[in-house]
């Protein structure tokens, strides 16, 4: 796995994430397609490699949306960790596995953030937040997933 290839893909999505997927997005909700890489990269490289994307990616997510730092980061890292645990138990040609793989990735990364901000003081509403907002988020991941996954697959795991 060359880093610079991740580098430069983090960075791109990034810009993509933040450019064009407005655009994209459907009553309010648009997919993560930061996320997605992270899942594409940890189920493809492993645990390790899944922490060390998440964290970059997460970083870099907190940098450029001005979050509270560490919001994105701490998800993404636990999920690239996770995920990359079935590095060796899936078949990385089945797109149907990743797309699956993103769908609760955004679920536990969703409930990662909420837990975290609870953890410093802000009051959420759950049941309001998982009908208006995971849900929907974790369903619209999921149908870019498969895609996304594919492309990951031909382009930056080549450099394997």
């Amino acid at each position: 796995m060359k880093i610079w290839i991740w580098v430069f893909a983090i960075f791109f999505i990034l810009v993509i994430q933040a450019s064009l997927l407005p655009v994209l997005a459907f009553h309010g909700i648009r997919p993560d397609l930061v996320l997605t890489l992270v899942v594409s990269g940890s189920m493809l490289f492993g645990p390790e490699a899944g922490i060390g994307i998440g964290f970059f990616a997460g970083l870099l997510q907190d940098l450029a949306a001005a979050n509270i730092l560490g919001l994105n980061l701490i998800g993404k890292m636990a999920v690239g960790y996770l995920f990359g645990l079935l590095e060796k138990k899936v078949f990385k040609e089945n797109l149907f596995v990743p797309a699956l793989a993103v769908f609760f990735a955004t679920i536990i990364n969703d409930a990662i953030s909420f837990l975290f901000l609870a953890a410093i003081g802000y009051r959420l509403e759950l049941s309001r937040a998982w009908l208006t907002g995971i849900g929907m988020s974790a369903a619209y991941n999921m149908i870019v997933a498969g895609p996304f996954y594919y492309l990951v697959l031909r382009v930056l795991a080549r450099g394997r």
